[in-house]
């Protein structure tokens, strides 16, 4: 059933490489979006086999009757580890991590009226204590990313009668063991929050991918939050009804322009014009735009994210901020007065805005644009990682091909408004005569922003989407790995630096002996108790060198169940040794932080194994002496 497995207090599978639940009927659908390597055969078992467990939630509908479990509820295995910043509200067991959303549950549900109005001293405001109707700083869990029960729930709460100091000699307290491992979660569930939570850009200069380095995505959404991004490119909830509506527009519109951009419709000649890359240079085939039904619904939904991909700092151009205004205010007030949707007004405005999109030449840099900073939030992956080239060249292509497609619908509706203008005053011949030709409205929009740019030009998105899909696709094919070790019989030459193999051993072998000393004090045991430490299984370890997830090492491979004996071993050491817990544990079960900051100071782990083991710059030295570090720079 694997990549799935079951949890029985959950009527529902989870999926292990995701992090995600999944209803039964959309286990299949689940498995061919995400997991396109597995046969459609093996897709066809696993669907088969989580059919057959008793009690599963089938579909969207069924998951409205689903209840969260309580808040005191251990954190729930295999979905993504629990956030540290939770919002719980006073009144309800509603939770979210977005002071906004809260904001506006409060005002909705419980009719909280917001005390912080606009002006006056906002330093002096800002710094006054406000009551809020919600608590901050929870555990809280997801188990579906977006649609039906995707909101978060609490988990781990302490009780009432742990989570306070005891006033009575009657009431319960929380011993120091479960001080200890309960601060020690909440850290450990921090520390992976934060790790994962924003985007990091590190030195361009030492970018070891020259990918990355061309399309710049690192930089551009540097110290934007992931989870959000990652939400904004996700499928639309029930529970956005204009954001449904925008969506189902737009989805009219996509089928519209597939219908257009066909030579019996507007010609050869306009195929042959739309399909230029470059301004001089005539396409040596015309645009086609047919797709495999399946292959259309990927590039509708490659558009629809960059679509509503936001927040990154990108700047709307005067025409592109008021034809948005427009087609969402129109969306909205039709959905906050109950009422039908004009759908010819509605989707010409998202037409005009799509294309409004493209015609955006960028003044400064090319992350102005909307389409590039949403194809850069594109780029990010689930485990905090970026798109390899080879697998994104696809978005690419599949947004060139809709832009294409837009822009001729875009001017075969503006020559018919054309003509429907001139018919007011001369005859339907007449008109069709006088209005500008298709052939010249197409022209005029690819000479401005649908090529390479020219001498006459400015660069817009399809200059900038030409050049980066081009530089995708050859990178692997163009760029050769750069020698580093030349080896000579038993001796290794690495830039100016030489070396034997019996060196290389003597250095490993003293490490080892080194690093046992290291490891011993880590884990609480002397060298000769060895054995009390859980082994590791040679026979059963498994590793994936192909996977190039963020921060992956075996330990994280589902395979190796030995793992899970050491989990939580070393905290279990010093609790259950009362000389490391007199030495580690400090004797007042009340404050933040259990350890004694002596020993944490003191510890040989800071002092050893960065310099032994993270510093991979270390190597043997040409010397006469087996032992000689020597720091390459």
């Amino acid at each position: 059933m694997e990549p799935f497995v079951h949890v029985r207090e959950y009527p529902f599978v989870i999926c292990k490489t995701c992090q995600f639940a999944c209803v039964t009927d959309e286990v299949a659908g689940h498995l061919r979006r995400w997991h396109d390597s597995i046969q459609a055969s093996e897709r066809a078992e696993i669907s088969q086999a989580v059919q057959q467990i008793p009690g599963t939630i089938r579909d969207q509908f069924g998951l409205r009757a689903f209840q969260f479990p309580p808040p005191s509820v251990q954190p729930v295995p295999f979905i993504i580890p629990p956030e540290p910043d939770g919002l719980r509200c006073a009144e309800c067991p509603f939770v979210t991590r977005n002071v906004r959303g809260m904001q506006g549950h409060c005002r909705k549900a419980h009719g909280w009226r917001n005390e912080w109005q606009k002006g006056g001293n906002v330093a002096i405001k800002a710094k006054e204590a406000r009551e809020v109707p919600w608590t901050t700083g929870i555990l809280c869990q997801r188990f579906f990313w977006s649609r039906v029960a995707s909101g978060w729930f609490e988990v781990g709460r302490v009780s009432e009668v742990a989570a306070y100091p005891a006033v009575e000699a009657s009431t319960a307290v929380e011993t120091i063991e479960q001080r200890v491992t309960r601060v020690h979660q909440a850290q450990a569930a921090r520390f992976e929050a934060k790790k994962k939570q924003l985007v990091q850009a590190g030195d361009e200069k030492a970018e070891p991918s020259p990918w990355l380095r061309r399309v710049g995505w690192a930089g551009h959404l540097q110290g934007l939050d992931q989870d959000r991004l990652r939400s904004s490119v996700a499928a639309i909830g029930e529970g956005e009804p204009v954001l449904q509506r925008m969506w189902e527009s737009f989805r009219r519109v996509m089928e519209r322009v597939r219908a257009a951009a066909v030579a019996g419709r507007v010609g050869l000649a306009v195929l042959f014009e739309i399909n230029r890359k470059e301004a001089h240079v005539k396409p040596s085939k015309p645009f086609d735009s047919r797709v495999e039904d399946d292959t259309w619904e990927r590039y509708k939904e490659r558009t629809q994210d960059w679509l509503d991909a936001e927040r990154p700092p990108y700047e709307f151009t005067k025409q592109q901020a008021d034809l948005f205004d427009r087609f969402k205010e129109t969306v909205e007030e039709a959905v906050e007065q109950g009422a039908d949707l004009d759908q010819g007004m509605v989707d010409r405005l998202c037409l005009d805005m799509m294309v409004a999109f493209l015609d955006h030449p960028f003044k400064d840099s090319h992350y102005e644009s909307a389409i590039i900073s949403g194809l850069a939030v594109m780029g990010l992956r689930d485990d905090g990682g970026w798109a390899r080239p080879e697998d994104y060249t696809p978005v690419y292509s599949a947004v060139i091909k809709v832009a294409r497609m837009l822009v001729v619908y875009q001017a075969v509706l503006e020559r018919e408004d054309a003509i429907a203008k001139k018919e007011e005053i001369m005859s339907e011949e007449e008109a069709r005569a006088a209005a500008p030709g298709l052939f010249r409205l197409v022209r005029g929009k690819v000479q401005r922003f649908m090529t390479i740019v020219t001498d006459t030009s400015e660069p817009a998105p399809m200059d900038w989407m030409f050049d980066a899909r081009t530089y995708g696709m050859r990178i692997r094919f163009t760029t050769l790995a750069t020698g580093g070790i030349d080896w000579q019989g038993d001796r290794i030459t690495y830039q100016r630096l030489r070396f034997s193999m019996g060196a290389l051993a003597d250095m490993v072998h003293e490490l080892i002996r080194e690093m046992k000393g290291v490891l011993g004090a880590l884990l609480m045991v002397e060298e000769d108790n060895f054995n009390a430490v859980p082994a590791i299984d040679w026979e059963r370890f498994k590793d994936d060198h192909s996977e190039d997830r963020v921060g992956y090492s075996f330990l994280q491979d589902d395979r190796n169940v030995w793992v899970a004996r050491g989990h939580g071993w070393v905290l279990g050491q010093m609790l259950r040794r009362a000389d490391k817990q007199a030495e580690w544990v400090a004797g007042a079960a009340d404050g933040a932080i259990p350890y004694r900051a002596d020993a944490v100071r003191g510890h040989p782990f800071s002092k050893l194994l960065p310099t032994r083991v993270h510093d991979p710059t270390f190597i043997l030295a040409p010397s006469s002496e087996p032992m000689q570090p020597m720091r390459i720079a």
